[in-house]
């Protein structure tokens, strides 16, 4: 009898673990994918900011609104992305780290970055652009920074909780 419950106690803690794994699994699935449609938005937006995409005129009040929404589009798109991460996943030990940077990375892009395109939309002085211009270079960075960083915490999150990568 007492076999039999150690048996049964190995099978549940090797369940547990099973299931451990694969929540994870899906939360890294959900989670990653939310980054990289962010990132991908991020960096669309930047490529248009640098063709002069943005550089629009007051003067035409509706090509002017259309940009402004699209900008605001983009932080709504990051917080709305970050809220529902923070609402609907519980990190656990071996995802705390990643799951803190992620949310810090959607925070940047909707709270400065856009805040700063949004400026620079809105500007009309060409010497004031420049000067935001310049912030938003350095915002730009600033982010690939923090990408190459959650990417690093997303491996080390990954080899703490047993998933293979399949670098191939």
């Amino acid at each position: 009898m007492k076999s039999n419950l150690t048996v049964i106690i190995l099978l549940l803690l090797f369940s547990l673990a099973a299931c451990s794994n694969k929540a994870e699994f899906a939360y890294n699935e959900k989670v990653a994918h939310d980054f990289y449609s962010c990132k991908e938005r991020l960096d669309e937006s930047f490529e248009k900011f640098t063709n002069g995409a943005f550089d629009s005129n007051a003067d035409d009040t509706f090509s002017h609104e259309i940009k402004i929404k699209q900008v605001k589009g983009i932080a709504s798109y990051c917080k709305e992305t970050k809220d529902f991460i923070e609402v609907n996943f519980e990190p656990t030990e071996n995802s705390a780290s990643f799951h803190k940077e992620i949310l810090n990375y959607f925070n940047v892009i909707e709270t400065e970055y856009a805040t700063l395109l949004e400026k620079y939309v809105v500007e009309q002085d060409s010497v004031a652009r420049t000067k935001i211009k310049n912030q938003l270079n350095n915002k730009k960075r600033e982010l690939e920074v923090l990408e190459d960083k959650c990417l690093e915490k997303q491996i080390e999150f990954l080899n703490k909780a047993g998933i293979k990568i399949n670098a191939s």
